[in-house]
């Protein structure tokens, strides 16, 4: 929430759909950055082994102005990779409508998002310095970063703007859910730690978990031993036959 707040995005004049998708990068991603989890972010975002390891060079911007008017949700360095991250929640990609004077220009989001950060070290002025030094040490690398309840819609998007890229940068862009970060989150050596654990409730709240199956250790050995054993015991009570039941029936309704 920290980065929205200082970025602005919680504004009242902004729409409620958008400071809630902000508000829901800006915790999420905050608090993994502010607590260093790089490993988890590299693993979430699908980058290379070796991506996000604590010991290498990360560094993160939050809705940094790009050449173009172009402003993803978060622009981060994981080592040896730049990953330029557009985050939705209730939303979809933000396309602009076809400029009929410049047909040429980019309208679709994830293609704009690739030329700003391409153009970088031709706007050196305008930008951050650690950033236009990252994008020229580093792999680019693209993330649409959706809710998995809007799935096929996401794909749809996805699929529309991977065409659109450079067939060099394709590979290089990936469609991540949150309810994958949730389920990350639930393994035994992060769960026990107050800040993931603050993050999976959130996640919850903001209908973000994802179901993880039926637990094998849902009962101790003991119990399900109990439960195989069990059978029907007879309490000396004997059911009446059909014929029997139907004649009372039929006794008691002529009483």
């Amino acid at each position: 929430m920290l980065h929205a707040l200082l970025q602005g995005k919680l504004d009242p004049t902004v729409a409620e759909p958008q400071r809630r998708e902000d508000a829901l990068t800006s915790t999420v991603l905050g608090t993994l950055v502010l607590v260093e989890a790089w490993e988890l972010l590299g693993e979430w975002l699908q980058l290379p082994a070796s991506g996000g390891a604590p010991d290498a060079e990360n560094e993160c911007w939050f809705w940094p102005h790009l050449p173009g008017g172009v402003e993803p949700d978060v622009v981060l360095r994981l080592g040896g990779t730049v990953v330029v991250v557009e985050a939705k929640y209730r939303s979809g990609r933000n396309d602009l409508a076809l400029d009929e004077e410049y047909e040429d220009k980019p309208v679709d989001q994830i293609l704009r998002q690739y030329t700003g950060v391409s153009d970088l070290r031709d706007q050196r002025s305008a930008h951050p310095d650690t950033l236009e030094r990252a994008v020229q040490k580093c792999q680019l690398r693209q993330v649409f970063l959706v809710d998995a309840r809007k799935i096929r819609t996401a794909r749809h998007e996805y699929h529309e703007s991977r065409e659109r890229l450079p067939a060099a940068a394709r590979e290089s862009f990936v469609l991540v859910t949150w309810q994958e970060l949730y389920g990350r989150l639930l393994t035994p050596e992060l769960s026990r730690r107050r800040w993931a654990a603050d993050l999976l409730t959130y996640l919850g709240e903001c209908g973000l978990a994802s179901f993880q199956g039926i637990k094998r250790d849902a009962a101790e050995e003991d119990q399900l031993t109990r439960l195989s054993e069990w059978r029907p015991v007879p309490t000396g009570l004997t059911v009446p036959s059909f014929d029997t039941a139907a004649a009372r029936l039929g006794a008691s309704s002529q009483a």
